[in-house]
């Protein structure tokens, strides 16, 4: 470590290097932060073989906390929440016993208000926390494109987010945190809603590595997929991807892409991704007997993905709450143009110029009629990529460095703050 830099110790329940998601903005984020600050990183013991495998700067320090090897499996029977808890418990205690001296403490993930935050409750030190979601049910209309156990789970975050309202950690923390960086517009007004004096930055926690970036550039390989997704100069290919979870609309893309295809009859789309949502997708594909044009690709090589994404015309993403669209920032930097919801962090992070963007009021009917007029302007010869005229926009939207420097800033505020009031 450097002795004339600052020091974070920093919360990363999800670290990963070449991951994405919030194992990937852990380890971005801290990665990146190295250039500004001393950092020492607290993970998953889970964490440690990958990020082992990796030569790090001098001046990052990883230390690893979790409970012994034959008491891990109980997360499965507990749940993430209540072994996310367990864990910052043995976080605390592993802080006070190796007593590492640090300027700034910072819970970068997990990215989400709904987990109870216990640091700021055991640590006097200045605290940053984010960039956290939260803050936003889909709209009751929606529930109907829901399967069963969807709609359980919007149930139930529609009552946890009542009871956050009552809890005391909720409040306790956002009360000692000195700065909050948000995802979206929507998170950061409910917890002004709450706080209006709290110091609260909006900040997309979604970002696509310099080598992904340049990968996306490279012209399509062979694709090994279904001869069915070849692209033919006839056919038109709309693709969705992601976990298939509820909250991400794929049922609601379904029924937009359903309505498409009676105007454009050669056209496809891709759905790649498993989650508890599959089996209700697919009874709804069959039951608008759309088998035929729809491939449904449950596991697929992460760099496979890539070359099937760079074969598309249009990505489609109606998102309904949304903490961390990765999938929109890899279909952008490989040049596609986007259907989505003008809500929540995907309206955050997709540009307006060659996007088109969905009230929300309009629902899947909205998505079908921008998704026919994207078609129609390729017909026109009017079809600009997104990387022909945002590039610009793009690689400042999804930069980990820019992320890391505007954090930066407003850590070091943090300390001048506290350098001229001591």
């Amino acid at each position: 470590m450097k002795k004339n830099l600052n020091k974070v110790l920093l919360i990363a329940y999800a670290c990963e290097p070449n991951k994405g998601s919030e194992p990937g903005v852990g380890w971005n984020i801290a990665l990146e932060l190295c250039q500004y600050y001393d950092i020492y990183v607290v993970t998953r013991v889970n964490n440690k073989k990958l990020i082992e495998k990796i030569t790090l700067p001098n001046n990052i320090k990883f230390i690893y906390v979790d409970l012994p090897q034959y008491l891990i499996k109980i997360k499965k029977y507990i749940g993430i929440i209540v072994y996310y808890i367990i864990w910052q418990f043995l976080v605390i205690i592993k802080i006070k016993k190796i007593n590492i001296k640090y300027d700034i403490l910072y819970l970068l993930t997990f990215g989400n208000l709904l987990y109870p935050n216990l640091f700021p409750l055991f640590f006097k030190n200045h605290f940053i926390w984010g960039p956290v979601g939260f803050g936003y049910n889909a709209p009751l209309k929606y529930w109907k494109y829901y399967s069963f156990r969807g709609k359980i789970n919007e149930f139930f975050r529609f009552i946890i987010k009542i009871i956050n309202l009552l809890n005391p950690l909720f409040h306790i923390a956002i009360r000692k945190t000195d700065i909050i960086f948000t995802v979206s517009r929507i998170s950061y007004n409910y917890i002004k809603s709450i706080y209006p004096k709290a110091n609260i930055i909006i900040l997309s926690q979604v970002g696509i590595s310099n080598d992904i970036r340049e990968y996306l550039k490279n012209p399509i390989k062979k694709l090994k997929c279904d001869k069915k997704d070849s692209k033919d100069s006839d056919s038109f290919i709309i693709m969705i991807a992601g976990r298939l979870v509820h909250w991400k609309g794929f049922g609601i893309a379904i029924l937009a892409f359903n309505e498409f295809l009676k105007k454009v009859k050669s056209a496809k789309m891709i759905i790649v991704g498993d989650g508890y949502e599959l089996n209700y997708i697919k009874k709804l594909i069959k039951k608008l007997k759309i088998e035929d044009n729809i491939t449904i690709y449950k596991e697929m090589n992460y760099y496979e993905y890539l070359e099937l994404l760079k074969s598309i015309d249009i990505f489609v993403y109606p998102s309904l709450h949304e903490p961390g669209a990765f999938v929109l920032a890899e279909a952008l930097f490989a040049g596609k143009k986007i259907v989505c919801f003008k809500y929540g962090e995907p309206d955050e992070i997709v540009p307006d110029v060659n996007n088109i963007k969905i009230n929300i009021s309009y629902g899947w009917q909205g998505i079908s009629e921008g998704l026919l007029k994207l078609y129609s302007s390729k017909l026109n010869n009017t079809y600009l990529y997104n990387n022909e005229v945002s590039t610009n926009e793009i690689n400042s939207n999804f930069s980990w460095s820019k992320k890391a420097f505007i954090i930066s800033q407003e850590i070091q505020k943090v300390l001048n703050e506290n350098s001229s009031g001591s």
